[in-house]
């Protein structure tokens, strides 16, 4: 239903020829999408022989630690497991051939692996990669793969599904209807990052789920159908699940600023004053506050349990106004685009995600009715896509005391709102034809993104 209208009912079904057919219109589309999501990892998991070169050698050590000693933590090395995976996978793009690090008697020995042998996952906590090897253990115990890399791989599908089912939902809740929310799902099932990080292990697996979910709940209490204390609770656990999630949270928050503006009435500063103590404000607040103090605890207990320092990377960059500057322009393009796309299928994907992405937010921003809750959802989402970027960077500056070069992927969160805001951006033509070409390109997205080779 229309993020405007307040209702504590789902959105309405058309009434159909039997109670059959309206079980099935209700249930089908969701399980197409749970159906897609095992595709994409039943598809492209085999093909993944080499270890992703986006950390995903950390984060395989992190998995497999993850039962027995529960942290992973500051300079702690990385276990033979992890180094003989390296060994015998080799490094894709990068190194992709095995070579004799494979052998346990190589595995000793710091100097032959990166960063000297000593872990970069520890700034992580234990969440992603509790939930994940939990999930990934029934595939060893039935037979789905002997290999703990690929069940963890395979585990990402898990995160997939669940982030298109709450995209769904929220589309859904938005009057989208069912056949074309499925269409536009599939620009997220079938997206770039999908293939990047739901197929390999990988702390952004559970990234565009806590996106999707902030943004079904933000929905939900915006209708008057959900309590704003389900955002609070919701805050902490993205953020712990990965500390880049607070971009979401932050379009959230300023989301709910907008509409508590809206909310008031009289001349401006009258207004100001009814929006710092209408409820919405309340809850953006407490929701900020809710995931800062989580990342703060997380922070203290880092600390407190350190074995020594941090390896060096090598990627400090100069931290300058011309960095922030193409920061601010950096993830309303480039959240969806995944890592790399040298094959034709990813240079389709990843163009229709820049595509679809910069013209549904800026198209909503333009044609949004101003003070409707429409138009605050893309503000709100506008204004953070173009403060993630150089808070993100301040931030790791104040914190490490050096920049680096900020990936596109630290913006996906974000991915499944824009996604919502051209599905409501092509819905306000009151006309079928152009929410329908929306989902034809998710079809035509998750398709190209299965032939994406490894």
């Amino acid at each position: 239903m229309d993020i405007d209208t307040a209702s504590h009912q789902s959105p309405p079904t058309p009434p159909l020829r039997s109670g059959a057919a309206a079980r099935f219109t209700r249930w089908l589309p969701p399980v197409l999408i749970i159906l897609a999501s095992l595709l994409v990892g039943i598809v492209h998991v085999p093909q993944h022989n080499a270890i992703s070169p986006i950390d995903e050698y950390v984060y395989i050590d992190y998995y497999a630690k993850v039962l027995d000693q529960g942290v992973v933590r500051q300079g702690e090395e990385v276990g033979h497991y992890a180094r003989q995976e390296l060994g015998c996978r080799g490094l894709r793009i990068l190194a992709p051939a095995p070579d004799d690090r494979c052998s346990p008697a190589i595995a000793d020995d710091d100097a032959r692996f990166p960063m000297g042998g000593i872990t970069s996952a520890d700034i992580y906590t234990p969440l992603y990669f509790g939930v994940t090897r939990v999930v990934a253990q029934p595939l060893l115990w039935l037979g789905v793969t002997d290999s703990l890399t690929q069940a963890g791989r395979f585990a990402g599908v898990f995160w997939l599904a669940a982030a298109g089912l709450l995209l769904f939902s929220a589309l859904r809740r938005l009057k989208i209807g069912p056949w074309a929310g499925t269409g536009i799902t599939l620009l997220l099932v079938g997206s770039m990052p999908a293939y990047w990080f739901n197929t390999y292990i990988s702390t952004d697996a559970p990234t565009m789920f806590a996106g999707a979910l902030l943004a079904l709940l933000t929905v939900r209490y915006l209708q008057g159908a959900g309590s704003g204390w389900w955002l609070v609770l919701a805050a902490p656990v993205i953020t712990l699940l990965k500390f880049q999630n607070v971009a979401v949270i932050g379009a959230v928050a300023l989301t709910l600023l907008f509409a508590a503006f809206s909310a008031s009435a009289g001349p401006f500063w009258t207004r100001l004053r009814g929006t710092i103590l209408h409820r919405h404000t309340r809850f953006a607040a407490l929701a900020v506050v809710a995931a800062v103090l989580a990342q703060g605890a997380w922070t203290v207990v880092r600390a407190l349990i350190s074995l020594g320092p941090s390896p060096d990377q090598g990627t400090a960059n100069d931290y300058s106004l011309h960095a922030l500057l193409n920061l601010m322009f950096k993830y309303l393009p480039g959240s969806g685009t995944g890592v790399d796309a040298t094959s034709t299928g990813a240079m389709i994907v990843t163009n229709l995600a820049v595509w679809i992405a910069v013209a549904g937010v800026l198209g909503l921003v333009v044609t949004a009715k101003p003070g409707t809750l429409k138009a605050s959802f893309a503000y709100g989402t506008l204004l953070m896509a173009l403060l993630i970027g150089p808070l993100l960077a301040t931030a790791v500056r104040i914190s490490t005391g050096y920049y680096f070069s900020l990936p596109e992927r630290y913006g996906l969160s974000l991915f499944p709102l824009f996604l919502i805001a051209a599905a409501v951006f092509v819905q306000q033509t009151e006309r079928r034809a152009p929410v329908a070409v929306l989902g034809a390109l998710g079809v035509v997205s998750y398709a190209a993104m299965l032939t994406v080779p490894s």
